[in-house]
């Protein structure tokens, strides 16, 4: 819609309104891709957060199993050197 109306003003007399509006079309486009763009960035922080979150929490759920399973008596014979 907004190129035929381009077109249209071009042809009928407003050179000058139809520079402007292909300005203002281009620079709307761009705006837009920058938002979407920043959506896309945001919600991936979003996922990459939540999944660095659940290895953080059961990489300290295997660091509680080992302290309670492994003795730190020097003279234990179970004892992990």
């Amino acid at each position: 819609m907004d190129w035929i109306q381009i077109i249209s003003s071009f042809i009928l007399g407003g050179g000058l309104l139809a520079l402007i509006t292909i300005k203002y079309s281009n620079k709307t486009a761009k705006v837009d891709a920058y938002v979407k763009l920043e959506k896309f960035w945001q919600e991936s922080n979003q996922t990459i957060r939540g999944e660095f979150q659940t290895r953080v929490s059961e990489l300290e759920k295997r660091i509680d199993e080992l302290e309670i399973t492994v003795c730190r008596n020097i003279k234990c014979k179970t004892r992990i050197k």
